[in-house]
Protein backbone atom coordinates (compact mmCIF):
# COMPACT_ATOMS: atom_id res chain seq x y z
CA UNK A 1 0.00 0.00 0.00
CA UNK A 2 1.52 2.96 -0.96
CA UNK A 3 1.25 6.33 1.10
CA UNK A 4 -1.32 7.63 -1.13
CA UNK A 5 -4.09 5.31 -0.64
CA UNK A 6 -6.45 6.43 1.75
CA UNK A 7 -7.43 4.79 4.87
CA UNK A 8 -10.77 3.44 3.67
CA UNK A 9 -11.89 -0.18 2.99
CA UNK A 10 -11.69 1.50 -0.56
CA UNK A 11 -8.18 0.43 -0.11
CA UNK A 12 -9.49 -3.60 -0.24
CA UNK A 13 -9.97 -2.82 -3.77
CA UNK A 14 -6.05 -2.92 -4.40
CA UNK A 15 -5.24 -6.41 -5.41
CA UNK A 16 -1.89 -6.24 -3.49
CA UNK A 17 -3.94 -4.99 -0.21
CA UNK A 18 -6.39 -8.04 -0.76
CA UNK A 19 -3.04 -10.40 -0.90
CA UNK A 20 -2.29 -9.39 2.86
CA UNK A 21 -4.71 -6.48 4.34
CA UNK A 22 -3.10 -6.78 7.81
CA UNK A 23 -0.70 -3.27 6.99
CA UNK A 24 -3.56 -1.93 6.20
CA UNK A 25 -5.48 -2.68 9.30
CA UNK A 26 -2.67 -1.97 11.59
CA UNK A 27 -2.72 1.38 10.20
CA UNK A 28 -6.49 2.20 10.69
CA UNK A 29 -6.25 0.52 13.60
CA UNK A 30 -3.51 2.98 15.00
CA UNK A 31 -4.48 6.25 13.31
CA UNK A 32 -8.35 5.82 13.48
CA UNK A 33 -9.81 3.38 15.65
CA UNK A 34 -13.58 4.10 14.83
CA UNK A 35 -13.27 6.23 11.44
CA UNK A 36 -15.97 7.66 9.17
CA UNK A 37 -15.83 6.51 5.17
CA UNK A 38 -16.41 9.42 3.58
CA UNK A 39 -16.34 7.82 0.12
CA UNK A 40 -18.60 4.47 1.26
CA UNK A 41 -20.56 6.82 3.85
CA UNK A 42 -19.92 3.92 6.76
CA UNK A 43 -17.92 4.02 10.15
CA UNK A 44 -15.09 1.17 10.58
CA UNK A 45 -14.18 0.10 13.84
CA UNK A 46 -10.78 -1.39 14.14
CA UNK A 47 -9.58 -1.86 17.75
CA UNK A 48 -10.50 -5.20 19.67
CA UNK A 49 -12.08 -3.40 22.81
CA UNK A 50 -14.57 -1.09 20.15
CA UNK A 51 -15.41 -4.26 17.89
CA UNK A 52 -16.40 -6.59 20.90
CA UNK A 53 -18.38 -3.10 22.66
CA UNK A 54 -20.12 -2.95 19.25
CA UNK A 55 -20.83 -6.58 18.51
CA UNK A 56 -22.53 -6.58 22.03
CA UNK A 57 -24.36 -3.32 21.46
CA UNK A 58 -28.45 -3.33 21.54
CA UNK A 59 -27.78 -0.02 19.60
CA UNK A 60 -26.42 -1.94 16.51
CA UNK A 61 -28.44 -4.01 14.16
CA UNK A 62 -28.17 -6.79 11.35
CA UNK A 63 -28.51 -4.52 8.59
CA UNK A 64 -31.88 -5.01 6.31
CA UNK A 65 -31.17 -7.05 3.18
CA UNK A 66 -31.45 -4.64 0.06
CA UNK A 67 -34.39 -6.06 -2.22
CA UNK A 68 -35.77 -4.47 -5.46
CA UNK A 69 -39.56 -4.40 -6.67
CA UNK A 70 -38.48 -7.21 -8.70
CA UNK A 71 -37.30 -9.34 -6.45
CA UNK A 72 -38.65 -13.06 -6.33
CA UNK A 73 -40.86 -14.12 -3.12
CA UNK A 74 -38.78 -16.76 -2.43
CA UNK A 75 -35.73 -14.50 -2.21
CA UNK A 76 -37.60 -12.14 -0.22
CA UNK A 77 -38.22 -15.07 2.35
CA UNK A 78 -34.19 -14.29 2.91
CA UNK A 79 -35.16 -11.80 5.15
CA UNK A 80 -36.31 -13.52 7.23
CA UNK A 81 -32.84 -15.17 7.96
CA UNK A 82 -31.89 -14.96 11.85
CA UNK A 83 -28.25 -13.80 10.04
CA UNK A 84 -30.35 -10.64 8.87
CA UNK A 85 -32.79 -10.35 12.02
CA UNK A 86 -32.83 -8.80 15.20
CA UNK A 87 -35.04 -9.77 18.58
CA UNK A 88 -37.27 -10.57 19.09
CA UNK A 89 -37.75 -12.65 15.82
CA UNK A 90 -33.48 -13.50 15.88
CA UNK A 91 -34.33 -15.55 19.38
CA UNK A 92 -37.14 -17.09 18.08
CA UNK A 93 -35.91 -18.35 15.33
CA UNK A 94 -32.18 -19.06 16.42
CA UNK A 95 -33.26 -21.25 19.30
CA UNK A 96 -35.13 -23.26 16.57
CA UNK A 97 -31.56 -24.23 15.50
CA UNK A 98 -29.99 -24.10 18.40
CA UNK A 99 -30.93 -28.12 18.86
CA UNK A 100 -28.58 -29.06 15.58
CA UNK A 101 -25.52 -27.28 17.18
CA UNK A 102 -25.17 -28.48 20.92
CA UNK A 103 -21.93 -29.20 22.04
CA UNK A 104 -22.83 -32.71 23.07
CA UNK A 105 -24.43 -33.53 19.25
CA UNK A 106 -20.79 -32.00 17.70
CA UNK A 107 -18.76 -34.53 19.85
CA UNK A 108 -21.03 -37.46 18.93
CA UNK A 109 -20.32 -36.80 15.18
CA UNK A 110 -16.59 -36.77 15.75
CA UNK A 111 -16.19 -40.12 14.45
CA UNK A 112 -17.89 -39.92 11.27
CA UNK A 113 -15.78 -36.30 10.50
CA UNK A 114 -12.38 -38.19 11.16
CA UNK A 115 -13.98 -41.08 8.53
CA UNK A 116 -14.71 -38.46 6.13
CA UNK A 117 -11.07 -37.03 6.66
CA UNK A 118 -9.56 -40.06 6.29
CA UNK A 119 -11.65 -41.62 3.36
CA UNK A 120 -10.52 -37.89 1.20
CA UNK A 121 -7.24 -38.26 2.40
CA UNK A 122 -6.93 -42.14 1.12
CA UNK A 123 -8.38 -40.90 -2.33
CA UNK A 124 -4.76 -38.86 -3.04
CA UNK A 125 -2.76 -39.75 -0.40
CA UNK A 126 -0.20 -42.22 -2.92
CA UNK A 127 -0.27 -39.45 -5.04
CA UNK A 128 2.03 -37.20 -2.90
CA UNK A 129 -0.28 -34.01 -4.06
CA UNK A 130 -3.46 -32.72 -4.27
CA UNK A 131 -5.26 -29.28 -4.18
CA UNK A 132 -6.65 -28.36 -0.50
CA UNK A 133 -9.74 -27.19 -1.16
CA UNK A 134 -11.17 -29.20 -3.93
CA UNK A 135 -9.83 -32.37 -2.80
CA UNK A 136 -10.17 -31.90 0.90
CA UNK A 137 -11.66 -28.33 2.81
CA UNK A 138 -14.35 -27.81 0.31
CA UNK A 139 -16.06 -31.27 0.15
CA UNK A 140 -15.89 -32.08 3.87
CA UNK A 141 -18.16 -29.25 5.36
CA UNK A 142 -20.30 -29.82 2.38
CA UNK A 143 -21.10 -33.50 3.97
CA UNK A 144 -21.01 -32.53 7.13
CA UNK A 145 -23.48 -29.61 7.29
CA UNK A 146 -25.74 -31.69 4.48
CA UNK A 147 -25.63 -34.72 7.15
CA UNK A 148 -25.98 -32.57 10.25
CA UNK A 149 -29.33 -31.10 9.04
CA UNK A 150 -30.67 -34.12 7.16
CA UNK A 151 -30.04 -32.93 3.28
CA UNK A 152 -29.88 -36.10 1.10
CA UNK A 153 -26.58 -36.65 -0.46
CA UNK A 154 -27.83 -36.61 -4.11
CA UNK A 155 -29.54 -33.41 -3.51
CA UNK A 156 -26.91 -31.35 -2.18
CA UNK A 157 -24.79 -29.89 -5.00
CA UNK A 158 -28.71 -28.56 -5.65
CA UNK A 159 -28.72 -26.63 -2.39
CA UNK A 160 -24.58 -25.97 -3.03
CA UNK A 161 -25.63 -24.34 -6.49
CA UNK A 162 -27.59 -21.96 -4.50
CA UNK A 163 -25.05 -21.49 -1.88
CA UNK A 164 -22.66 -19.66 -4.69
CA UNK A 165 -25.47 -18.13 -6.28
CA UNK A 166 -25.98 -16.28 -2.79
CA UNK A 167 -22.02 -15.56 -2.45
CA UNK A 168 -22.43 -13.95 -6.13
CA UNK A 169 -25.69 -11.57 -5.12
CA UNK A 170 -24.71 -10.72 -1.98
CA UNK A 171 -21.03 -11.56 -1.33
CA UNK A 172 -19.48 -8.29 -4.21
CA UNK A 173 -18.44 -10.46 -6.80
CA UNK A 174 -18.75 -8.51 -10.28
CA UNK A 175 -21.19 -10.27 -12.22
CA UNK A 176 -23.12 -9.30 -15.10
CA UNK A 177 -26.99 -9.96 -16.06
CA UNK A 178 -26.72 -13.13 -16.83
CA UNK A 179 -24.76 -14.39 -14.55
CA UNK A 180 -27.04 -12.73 -11.77
CA UNK A 181 -29.97 -14.04 -13.36
CA UNK A 182 -28.57 -17.63 -13.02
CA UNK A 183 -27.51 -16.99 -9.46
CA UNK A 184 -31.43 -15.72 -8.52
CA UNK A 185 -32.69 -19.13 -10.25
CA UNK A 186 -29.84 -20.96 -8.05
CA UNK A 187 -31.30 -19.85 -4.73
CA UNK A 188 -34.58 -19.67 -5.68
CA UNK A 189 -34.16 -23.55 -6.77
CA UNK A 190 -32.43 -24.45 -3.40
CA UNK A 191 -35.14 -22.23 -0.94
CA UNK A 192 -37.99 -24.12 -2.77
CA UNK A 193 -36.15 -27.78 -2.53
CA UNK A 194 -36.01 -26.76 1.32
CA UNK A 195 -39.34 -26.01 1.37
CA UNK A 196 -40.35 -29.51 -0.33
CA UNK A 197 -37.98 -31.25 1.99
CA UNK A 198 -39.53 -29.87 5.00
CA UNK A 199 -43.01 -30.76 3.77
CA UNK A 200 -41.59 -34.39 3.05
CA UNK A 201 -40.37 -34.96 6.62
CA UNK A 202 -43.22 -33.30 7.98
CA UNK A 203 -45.46 -36.17 6.86
CA UNK A 204 -43.24 -38.77 6.79
CA UNK A 205 -40.52 -38.03 9.46
CA UNK A 206 -36.90 -39.43 9.65
CA UNK A 207 -34.26 -39.34 12.39
CA UNK A 208 -32.55 -35.87 11.22
CA UNK A 209 -32.37 -32.88 12.10
CA UNK A 210 -35.04 -31.40 9.46
CA UNK A 211 -37.87 -33.62 10.73
CA UNK A 212 -37.43 -32.33 14.26
CA UNK A 213 -37.24 -28.90 13.31
CA UNK A 214 -40.60 -29.86 10.71
CA UNK A 215 -42.23 -31.48 13.44
CA UNK A 216 -45.18 -30.00 15.16
CA UNK A 217 -43.66 -30.59 19.06
CA UNK A 218 -40.41 -29.27 17.44
CA UNK A 219 -38.74 -25.59 18.92
CA UNK A 220 -39.19 -24.37 15.06
CA UNK A 221 -43.20 -24.86 15.80
CA UNK A 222 -43.39 -21.12 15.93
CA UNK A 223 -41.49 -20.71 12.11
CA UNK A 224 -43.44 -20.34 9.25
CA UNK A 225 -42.46 -22.87 6.54
CA UNK A 226 -40.94 -19.83 4.54
CA UNK A 227 -38.83 -18.48 7.43
CA UNK A 228 -37.59 -22.52 8.45
CA UNK A 229 -36.84 -23.10 4.86
CA UNK A 230 -34.71 -19.59 4.48
CA UNK A 231 -32.91 -20.57 7.58
CA UNK A 232 -32.31 -24.01 6.50
CA UNK A 233 -30.54 -22.56 3.81
CA UNK A 234 -28.32 -20.17 5.32
CA UNK A 235 -27.01 -22.96 7.80
CA UNK A 236 -26.28 -24.87 5.63
CA UNK A 237 -24.47 -22.04 3.30
CA UNK A 238 -22.57 -20.60 6.37
CA UNK A 239 -22.28 -24.07 7.56
CA UNK A 240 -19.90 -24.95 4.77
CA UNK A 241 -17.87 -22.03 3.31
CA UNK A 242 -16.12 -20.35 6.57
CA UNK A 243 -15.08 -24.11 7.53
CA UNK A 244 -13.71 -24.16 3.68
CA UNK A 245 -11.99 -20.96 4.15
CA UNK A 246 -10.57 -21.39 7.42
CA UNK A 247 -9.43 -25.19 6.21
CA UNK A 248 -7.10 -23.52 3.91
CA UNK A 249 -6.03 -20.21 5.52
CA UNK A 250 -5.10 -22.00 8.31
CA UNK A 251 -2.48 -25.10 6.17
CA UNK A 252 -1.20 -21.46 4.63
CA UNK A 253 -0.47 -19.84 8.04
CA UNK A 254 1.24 -23.07 8.99
CA UNK A 255 3.05 -23.58 5.86
CA UNK A 256 4.22 -19.67 6.79
CA UNK A 257 5.56 -20.99 10.52
CA UNK A 258 7.13 -24.11 9.87
CA UNK A 259 8.19 -24.14 13.24
CA UNK A 260 4.54 -23.99 14.62
CA UNK A 261 3.88 -26.64 12.04
CA UNK A 262 6.69 -29.07 13.39
CA UNK A 263 5.27 -28.30 17.12
CA UNK A 264 1.64 -29.29 15.97
CA UNK A 265 3.14 -32.47 13.77
CA UNK A 266 4.94 -33.49 17.14
CA UNK A 267 2.26 -32.64 19.37
CA UNK A 268 -1.11 -33.41 17.83
CA UNK A 269 -2.86 -32.66 21.04
CA UNK A 270 -2.49 -29.16 20.56
CA UNK A 271 -4.64 -29.60 17.23
CA UNK A 272 -7.74 -27.80 19.01
CA UNK A 273 -5.84 -24.75 20.47
CA UNK A 274 -4.46 -24.57 17.30
CA UNK A 275 -7.78 -24.22 15.62
CA UNK A 276 -8.05 -21.54 18.21
CA UNK A 277 -5.19 -19.25 16.94
CA UNK A 278 -5.39 -20.12 13.21
CA UNK A 279 -9.20 -18.47 13.45
CA UNK A 280 -7.56 -15.30 15.05
CA UNK A 281 -4.42 -14.94 13.52
CA UNK A 282 -6.67 -15.78 10.04
CA UNK A 283 -10.03 -14.93 10.28
CA UNK A 284 -12.30 -16.69 7.10
CA UNK A 285 -14.74 -13.75 7.67
CA UNK A 286 -13.26 -10.46 7.83
CA UNK A 287 -15.73 -7.90 8.83
CA UNK A 288 -19.61 -7.99 9.54
CA UNK A 289 -21.46 -5.21 9.23
CA UNK A 290 -24.13 -3.19 11.53
CA UNK A 291 -27.00 -0.23 11.34
CA UNK A 292 -26.79 1.98 13.97
CA UNK A 293 -30.61 1.47 15.13
CA UNK A 294 -30.11 4.53 18.03
CA UNK A 295 -27.18 6.93 18.69
CA UNK A 296 -23.57 5.23 20.41
CA UNK A 297 -20.69 6.90 20.66
CA UNK A 298 -17.20 4.39 20.02
CA UNK A 299 -14.01 5.40 21.30
CA UNK A 300 -15.04 9.31 21.43
CA UNK A 301 -16.84 9.40 18.09
CA UNK A 302 -20.72 9.70 18.06
CA UNK A 303 -22.66 7.54 15.45
CA UNK A 304 -25.85 8.79 14.54
CA UNK A 305 -29.25 6.81 14.03
CA UNK A 306 -29.31 5.35 10.73
CA UNK A 307 -25.68 4.85 10.19
CA UNK A 308 -23.92 1.91 8.96
CA UNK A 309 -20.90 0.13 10.91
CA UNK A 310 -18.24 -2.06 9.58
CA UNK A 311 -16.45 -3.97 12.27
CA UNK A 312 -13.60 -5.52 11.27
CA UNK A 313 -12.83 -8.54 12.97
CA UNK A 314 -9.64 -9.60 11.61
CA UNK A 315 -8.05 -6.30 12.60
CA UNK A 316 -9.19 -6.76 15.94
CA UNK A 317 -7.75 -10.30 16.27
CA UNK A 318 -4.59 -8.22 15.34
CA UNK A 319 -5.07 -5.85 17.88
CA UNK A 320 -1.55 -5.89 20.18
CA UNK A 321 -3.87 -4.27 23.23
CA UNK A 322 -5.66 -7.51 23.35
CA UNK A 323 -2.95 -9.89 22.08
CA UNK A 324 0.74 -9.49 22.60
CA UNK A 325 2.80 -9.88 19.46
CA UNK A 326 -0.21 -10.40 17.35
CA UNK A 327 1.28 -10.90 14.19
CA UNK A 328 2.95 -14.08 15.12
CA UNK A 329 0.95 -17.09 15.03
CA UNK A 330 1.84 -18.39 18.16
CA UNK A 331 -0.36 -22.37 19.05
CA UNK A 332 0.07 -22.27 22.38
CA UNK A 333 -1.34 -18.53 23.00
CA UNK A 334 -3.75 -18.09 26.42
CA UNK A 335 -6.10 -16.40 26.59
CA UNK A 336 -7.18 -15.89 23.13
CA UNK A 337 -10.35 -13.70 22.80
CA UNK A 338 -10.22 -14.12 18.79
CA UNK A 339 -13.27 -12.40 17.49
CA UNK A 340 -12.94 -14.34 14.23
CA UNK A 341 -16.61 -16.29 15.16
CA UNK A 342 -18.28 -12.92 16.79
CA UNK A 343 -19.85 -12.13 20.05
CA UNK A 344 -22.59 -11.30 21.70
CA UNK A 345 -26.19 -12.41 19.48
CA UNK A 346 -25.24 -13.33 16.02
CA UNK A 347 -21.77 -15.29 17.12
CA UNK A 348 -21.16 -17.99 14.95
CA UNK A 349 -23.81 -20.97 15.43
CA UNK A 350 -21.92 -23.64 14.02
CA UNK A 351 -18.82 -22.26 16.38
CA UNK A 352 -18.06 -26.03 17.99
CA UNK A 353 -18.98 -27.90 14.28
CA UNK A 354 -15.79 -25.26 12.94
CA UNK A 355 -13.81 -26.26 15.88
CA UNK A 356 -14.49 -30.05 15.83
CA UNK A 357 -14.16 -29.90 11.90
CA UNK A 358 -10.39 -27.93 12.28
CA UNK A 359 -9.05 -30.09 15.26
CA UNK A 360 -9.68 -33.29 13.58
CA UNK A 361 -8.19 -32.11 9.99
CA UNK A 362 -5.45 -30.65 11.28
CA UNK A 363 -4.81 -33.61 13.49
CA UNK A 364 -4.88 -35.99 10.40
CA UNK A 365 -2.74 -33.79 8.20
CA UNK A 366 0.39 -33.65 10.81
CA UNK A 367 -0.24 -37.15 11.12
CA UNK A 368 -0.83 -38.44 7.82
CA UNK A 369 1.20 -35.82 5.59
CA UNK A 370 4.10 -34.85 8.38
CA UNK A 371 5.84 -32.62 5.26
CA UNK A 372 2.75 -31.05 3.38
CA UNK A 373 3.28 -27.69 2.21
CA UNK A 374 2.43 -25.47 -0.77
CA UNK A 375 3.16 -26.52 -4.15
CA UNK A 376 2.74 -22.95 -5.40
CA UNK A 377 4.49 -19.44 -4.62
CA UNK A 378 1.43 -17.58 -5.37
CA UNK A 379 -2.06 -17.55 -3.40
CA UNK A 380 -4.91 -16.56 -4.96
CA UNK A 381 -7.22 -15.24 -2.87
CA UNK A 382 -10.94 -14.77 -3.01
CA UNK A 383 -12.60 -11.09 -3.91
CA UNK A 384 -15.89 -11.72 -2.50
CA UNK A 385 -16.52 -9.02 0.02
CA UNK A 386 -15.64 -9.84 3.47
CA UNK A 387 -14.77 -13.60 2.86
CA UNK A 388 -10.76 -14.69 3.21
CA UNK A 389 -10.10 -17.94 1.98
CA UNK A 390 -8.02 -19.24 -1.47
CA UNK A 391 -9.76 -20.54 -4.17
CA UNK A 392 -7.30 -23.02 -4.64
CA UNK A 393 -4.71 -24.44 -2.66
CA UNK A 394 -2.53 -26.86 -4.50
CA UNK A 395 0.09 -28.75 -2.11
CA UNK A 396 2.37 -31.70 -1.94
CA UNK A 397 4.37 -34.23 0.50
CA UNK A 398 6.50 -36.89 0.11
Amino acid sequence: MTAATPLTLQALDNLSVLHNPYPLYRQLRETAPVLWDPVRHHWTVTRHHEVTQALRSPALHAVPRRLGPRTPPTLRLLNSAMLDSDPPEHTRRRRAFTQAFTPRLIADLAPAITHRVDTLLDRVHDHGHMDLIDDLAAPLPLHTIGQLLGIPEQHRPLVHAGARGYARLWGGDDTDQTTVGQAVRDVTAAIDYCRELITQRRHAPRSDMISRLASPAGRASSLSDGELAANLFMVFTAGHYTTTDFLGNAVIALAHHPHQWQLLRTSPALALPAVTELLRYEAPVQFVIRLAAQDLTLAGRHITTGQLVVLLLAAANRDPRAFPDPDHLDLTRTPNHHLALGSGIHSCLGTALTRTQGEITLRRLATRTPHLRPACDTIHWKTTAGLRGPLRLPVRWD
